[in-house]
């Protein structure tokens, strides 16, 4: 319908001026010591590289739009971002991965998601939807949680104290 079409059109042109002015923001970035391929003119990516990137790896992904065709500040900002996808993966033997973990310690938890100190009886989160024929809970020791997410401890006997981060939204967990 027409409406639709108007809207479709309308999203078109603002995703193009917004490729834009980024693609104009990233032309002008200086730093000392050179100039830097990032949004906020770091030396490192940040919230905002990972942010913009995602738009634009999905719908590159999804739709091959080709959108930064003609924009090769931004393409060159693109491809910087794509090296961190997949990172520098190192192959290790089972053995070798486990015991690496049990030199670690989970991370310290921030102070407004300390639920307990792991001192209560085990609980179980389950997801309440159509997943739940398909996976068991998760069991382990309440660490913390917040608005969204709860942090369960559990202790492998191989790779020792891990925290397991469920998020609580996703798919409707629950104690």
């Amino acid at each position: 319908n027409a409406y639709g079409k108007y809207h479709f059109k309308e999203a078109r042109t603002l995703r193009t001026d917004f490729l834009n002015k980024m693609e104009a923001k990233l032309s002008g970035l200086d730093r000392p010591g050179g100039s830097s391929p990032y949004l906020q003119g770091h030396d490192h990516p940040t919230l905002s590289d990972f942010s913009l990137y995602h738009m634009i790896w999905y719908q590159e992904r999804i739709y091959n739009l080709h959108m930064l065709d003609n924009l090769p500040t931004l393409r060159q900002w693109y491809r910087a971002m794509k090296t961190y996808e997949s990172g520098n993966p190192i192959p290790l033997e089972d053995q070798a991965s486990l015991h690496l973990a049990a030199m670690w310690e989970p991370a310290p938890l921030p102070d407004h998601m300390r639920k307990s100190l792991g001192g209560g009886p085990p609980v179980t989160l389950n997801v309440k939807d159509h997943l739940s024929a398909f996976t068991e809970g998760a069991t382990g020791l309440l660490m913390g949680e917040d608005d969204h997410r709860y942090i369960l401890r559990k202790d492998h006997p191989k790779a020792g104290p891990i925290h397991i981060h469920i998020p609580k939204m996703v798919h409707g967990s629950s104690l």
